[in-house]
């Protein structure tokens, strides 16, 4: 049985490593009555949404940037270093504009889109 056959979502709620969302979280969702994409613009500004969008299709279209990244949890210190720097000397071979452009806030928003990969706090 696979791992989502095996977790009650009902009972449980959702799981991010087994790629389950809350079934109260779905249905809350369904309700929404404002534009996700124009709040997330305002919050990010247009430029930033739009890199984010990019980076989010650029990890659908190559798996290895994303794939086991709830292992992390379980990684020591070490590993999860070495885990990161493979996924960021992947991002620079699929998209270097984004380590070599003159603005001052792009390893931030690389970052936050990659859920804090280049934070050793996050790596303590």
């Amino acid at each position: 049985m696979s791992e989502k056959q095996d977790w009650d979502a009902e009972n449980l709620g959702g799981s991010w490593k087994r790629g389950i969302v809350n079934p109260e979280l779905a249905e809350e969702r369904k309700k929404c009555t404002f534009d996700q994409d124009e709040l997330f613009r305002f919050i990010y500004t247009e430029q930033n949404y739009k890199l984010i969008k990019k980076l989010d299709e650029l990890c659908k279209k190559h798996p290895e940037l994303t794939e086991n990244q709830m292992d992390i949890y379980e990684m020591t210190r070490e590993q999860a270093f070495e885990y990161n720097w493979k996924r960021i000397h992947r991002l620079m071979q699929l998209m270097p504009e984004l380590f070599t452009e003159n603005d001052s806030m792009q390893s931030f928003k690389w970052s936050f889109a990659f859920n804090s990969v280049i934070s050793p706090i996050h790596m303590h």
